[in-house]
């Protein structure tokens, strides 16, 4: 495993890396390795804040699988994929990947009031067709899933190219899946056992189904502008009659509410570029409850 060393004192001289206002790193701090005047490709490198331990090896492995594998997993391009491990005064603390210069968070861009559905959406479908990607992946012998699928996790560059971050948190089938954001939070998927199964600690283990859940929860999200994962079962189809009572496209309708049923999920890809057609401004809580009476926030 190749390493990269730096001594305390040039580790305190880094300067750290600012994701953009609200989003927030609740495993890691990020700084960034070298400088534009240098000439040379800048390195992000990403302390976890617990580095010792279970969770460590767990880490470790992921990390470990990633780099080996790195040639395999590059056929879906858009991974930012960890390089090596950050040691410092000779303990390891974290990992290195490539810096995505001048990058935005997805996040950020999600929340925008000012940026239209439309530009959202095609952001929202780049995510879809990273998904196909990855069910597509060749010579990787483990299931590989991104787990902690969540808008946070993903960057624009200037290019508009979307990349996929915090990589050393995905899912590997020869490791114990992390913390995932949507998976944790929602506990209706519970109720759903055979389809969102759990380890021996409760934790829901990803698959391709838990990823497209978190997908749909960000595209719901983005058109309802609220946390849509903290809905009841009741709010949630009470919100998809709305849809379609305003002209939202039924397979698009049909595909969402597969997360709650036993049957497989179904990307919604093909069935973005619907949204636009209608005023996008009826999907949003504040005119759902205008019209309804019916609160989606909290």
């Amino acid at each position: 495993m190749y390493t990269t060393s730096l001594t305390r004192n040039q580790f305190e001289k880094l300067k750290k890396f600012d994701p953009g206002k609200g989003v927030i790193n609740v495993e890691s701090e990020l700084y960034i390795m070298g400088s534009k005047r240098s000439g040379r490709e800048r390195k992000m490198l990403k302390r976890f804040f617990i580095d010792k331990g279970e969770y460590m090896g767990m880490k470790l492995l992921n990390i470990n699988t990633l780099v080996y594998y790195r040639s395999v997993l590059e056929q879906v391009k858009e991974l930012v994929l960890p390089e090596t491990l950050a040691v410092v005064g000779g303990e390891i603390i974290g990992t290195t990947m490539p810096l995505i210069e001048n990058a935005t968070n997805l996040q950020i861009i999600l929340s925008n009031k000012q940026i239209p559905l439309k530009d959202k959406i095609e952001y929202l479908k780049k995510i879809g067709r990273i998904l196909i990607n990855i069910d597509e992946l060749k010579g990787f012998p483990y299931e590989f899933r991104l787990g902690d699928l969540h808008e946070a996790n993903f960057i624009v560059d200037k290019e508009n190219k979307i990349h996929v971050v915090d990589i050393d948190s995905s899912y590997i089938s020869n490791n114990e899946p992390f913390t995932s954001k949507y998976l944790f939070l929602n506990t209706l998927l519970i109720d759903l056992p055979y389809k969102y199964k759990v380890n021996g600690h409760d934790d829901i283990i990803p698959s391709r189904d838990s990823d497209i859940y978190c997908y749909i929860m960000i595209i719901l999200n983005t058109l309802a502008g609220c946390k849509m994962y903290e809905l009841t079962i009741e709010q949630f189809y009470n919100y998809m009659n709305y849809l379609e009572s305003i002209g939202i496209n039924k397979d698009f309708l049909f595909s969402i509410e597969k997360i709650y049923h036993d049957g497989e999920n179904e990307n919604p890809l093909p069935y973005l570029e619907y949204l636009i057609e209608k005023e996008p401004y009826q999907a949003h809580h504040l005119v759902y409850k205008a019209r309804t009476g019916l609160d989606l926030a909290k």
